[in-house]
């Protein structure tokens, strides 16, 4: 069998990789996309939500709007978040933070995860991309010219080859590339809940002595849990009803009453960072580069944003998209944001794990000090819903 000549050549088709692929594929480049993971069956409109969920940033919505993407999804199952609630202290109030007070419509959206990868499938379709499901790579060749790529479908060269493929990801370590990671002693306890009250487009937050408890408004009156915690095979071990009644207690009943929807899962938490993100004609993007603790949400935004600036980067057509010092500007550009977000998480995570009592203090003051200072609250929304 003859090689394959692509441009581009991306592993991965999540919600990264396809996006990028649609990013790219916008502005000429010829690209391929391959998974190792059979292609997802078609939802039906009636399909039960999911619990894995992401909030979208404006930014993000914007770049999947560019695309042609988020306007074809289905709009009834899209929940737009207008206000965000997060308490240091249960008997404290929370810091608050409001789209209509930022000059926003939205400070983001919720969207289901397999919502969201089928309507990215269905543009890249409609625009006739090459996706090679079920595909295995086995080896990986660079040269002055091209990355070839040997897999069960054939073989392949590109000019650039692009790992979206996951924490885990084979590029990085077909690449010996190393990374920096830090296991934590959570896991990461999802659920969906219908509840008893209405929950007014605010997703809350709660950091509860060791423990960080997030509700995300999802559509018709429900809500999406994330619930980061040491004791999550004690959560996983609950009834629905038992497992509902512990969720509202933690979150004070400030919706009532809950009623389990989704069977609860568990999912290891993790801090990770490739040591470089580029090599030559190769590139890491998305969760292959970079993960976070769950907290802000921002995991896949990050992966989005790295998609936006590669793309931005090669609309000017350079003469040769793998060459390394040009990769570079790429890794350098982002830097600053995923680091900051490293260290955000990070760093909140270890401050709210249990304290002495003048730490306790010292954090719920600086919680508070936002409600107090309009500017720096503007500016941690401006930084949140890029």
């Amino acid at each position: 069998m003859p090689q394959q000549e692509y441009d581009l050549i991306i592993l991965g088709a999540g919600i990264v990789g396809l996006t990028a692929a649609l990013a790219l594929e916008q502005h000429g480049y010829r690209v391929a996309v391959m998974d190792q993971q059979n292609e997802p069956e078609l939802l039906p409109i009636t399909a039960p939500l999911d619990s894995r969920i992401y909030a979208l940033t404006p930014g993000n919505i914007a770049l999947l709007e560019q695309l042609q993407v988020w306007q074809n999804m289905d709009q009834a199952r899209l929940c737009a978040v207008q206000k965000m609630q997060v308490w240091a202290n249960a008997h404290l109030s929370p810091l608050s933070f409001d789209a209509f007070e930022a000059g926003l419509n939205d400070l983001g959206a919720i969207v289901e995860s397999q919502q969201l990868v089928q309507a990215l499938l269905a543009r890249a379709k409609q625009r006739n991309l090459a996706i090679f499901f079920a595909t295995q790579p086995h080896a990986l060749e660079i040269d002055t010219e091209f990355a070839h790529l040997m897999t069960s479908a054939g073989e392949f060269a590109a000019k650039l080859v692009l790992g979206a493929d996951g924490g885990q990801s084979w590029l990085r370590q077909q690449a010996d590339i190393p990374v920096q990671r830090q296991d934590y002693a959570h896991k990461g306890v999802v659920a969906n809940f219908a509840c008893e009250n209405p929950h007014q487009n605010i997703a809350r937050q709660w950091f509860l002595e060791g423990d960080i408890l997030a509700w995300l408004p999802l559509p018709n009156q429900q809500i999406s849990m994330v619930w980061s915690t040491q004791d999550a095979d004690q959560l996983l071990q609950l009834s629905p009803a038992e497992l509902a009644q512990k969720v509202a207690q933690a979150g004070a009943h400030c919706l009532g009453e809950l009623q389990c929807i989704t069977p609860a899962k568990a999912f290891p938490l993790a801090n990770q960072a490739a040591q470089q993100m580029v090599q030559s004609r190769l590139a890491l993007i998305g969760d292959a580069a970079h993960l976070v603790h769950p907290m802000a949400g921002q995991g896949v935004n990050l992966g989005l944003r790295d998609v936006a600036e590669l793309a931005q980067l090669f609309a000017s057509k350079p003469r040769d998209i793998g060459d390394f010092l040009l990769l570079r500007q790429f890794e350098r550009s982002r830097q600053l944001d995923i680091k900051s977000m490293q260290l955000l998480t990070g760093g909140l995570y270890r401050l709210f794990q249990p304290q002495p009592t003048w730490i306790q203090r010292i954090r719920e003051w600086g919680m508070r000090l936002p409600n107090q200072l309009p500017w720096l609250k503007q500016l941690l929304i401006k930084q949140a819903t890029r």
